[in-house]
């Protein structure tokens, strides 16, 4: 099983699992519409355990984000206000009303997500990791 693989299994697991210290985050969402998920501290050693990323904090924008090129002195990188802002509880949980469009979601790093008119709540899961960490588009089954 590739290391990507494993961790998708693991994000799966850790949203659904029948273990009672886990709590299935998909009953925890209380929009109607937009994003929700769960942030995890991944692994990258043997000797780690992964846990909930209580306290870290989602951003949304209308656009990409992007930072500064740290190689280039001539691009200062955006000054965009996020739509929105959020922290995810002790369970990692977190969800943010969104109007249909498209938005960049970010923690450490971005990923892109598109709310179309009459969808439910889509769930985005992130793990910290290599290079920032990863996005995952996640659903809980029992």
């Amino acid at each position: 099983m590739t290391k990507h693989a494993w961790l998708f299994s693991f994000l799966i697991v850790a949203g659904c699992g029948s273990d009672t210290d886990l709590v299935c985050i998909d009953d925890l969402v209380t929009i109607g519409q937009g994003i929700y998920g769960e942030l995890l501290n991944g692994c990258d050693t043997a000797d780690c355990e992964t846990s909930r990323a209580s306290g870290m904090e989602v951003r949304v924008y209308d656009e990409d984000p992007t930072p500064p090129d740290p190689d280039d002195a001539t691009d200062d990188g955006t000054t965009l206000v996020p739509l929105a802002v959020t922290k995810a509880d002790g369970a990692g949980f977190y969800e943010v009303e969104l109007l249909p469009g498209s938005y960049s979601v970010c923690t450490n790093v971005c990923t892109t997500t598109t709310v179309s008119p009459d969808d439910a709540p889509q769930r985005l899961d992130w793990a910290s990791g290599p290079g920032g960490g990863r996005w995952y588009v996640g659903s809980c089954s029992p």
